[in-house]
């Protein structure tokens, strides 16, 4: 009986699953995100900051109507299950990605001269 159970906790921890606990996570910032955008197409941050708001805005947009992303080279992201929490709406996803790994600076359009 003390078989089975450890076979059935072993099946529910699947192999492949990075450590994401708090004190291993970094979260990335709009400022950052802005910072990378700038790197990897050569704009300016003038021309930068408000798409990439706008890029946010759309997604969070998307996701308040339930719709799933299916956004490469990001992946397919789909809302798991909601909560509300007071003034909070909390929304658990689910993103699920290739294991293909994509060099972002390849996939970016050439910036104009």
């Amino acid at each position: 009986m003390a078989e089975d159970m450890d076979a059935q906790i072993d099946d529910a921890d699947p192999e492949g699953f990075a450590d994401t606990t708090p004190d291993t996570m970094v979260e990335l910032k709009k400022t950052e995100l802005i910072e990378q955008v700038i790197l990897a197409t050569g704009a300016k941050k003038k021309d930068a900051k408000p798409l990439v708001e706008a890029t946010l805005a759309a997604l969070g947009k998307a996701l308040d109507d339930g719709r799933v992303c299916n956004l490469q080279p990001l992946g397919k992201l789909m809302i798991n299950r909601t909560q509300d929490k007071g003034n909070v709406q909390v929304m658990y996803l689910k993103l699920r990605r290739s294991n293909d790994t994509v060099n972002p600076s390849e996939t970016l359009a050439e910036p104009e001269d």
